[in-house]
């Protein structure tokens, strides 16, 4: 059986969302997940392959950076 977890994308939320601030106040913008679909949860496996994707990603923007 597959162990689920929470989605590491949007922290078991579900929803990504933003805030845009205008000269009238601020508005929030809220997107399904593009990870989990909203469902909130995923495999574990699924999960570790979105970090190690993650690090990746993050090693190489330091990298080029420097």
């Amino acid at each position: 059986m597959t162990k689920m977890v929470k989605c590491p994308h949007c922290n078991g939320r579900g929803m990504i969302g933003y805030i845009v601030k205008g000269k009238n106040g601020n508005a929030c913008f809220d997107f399904e997940c593009d990870y989990c679909k909203g469902r909130c949860w995923v495999s574990k496996k699924r999960a570790e392959k979105y970090e190690k994707e993650k690090a990746e990603k993050e090693n190489k923007k330091a990298e080029e950076t420097d």
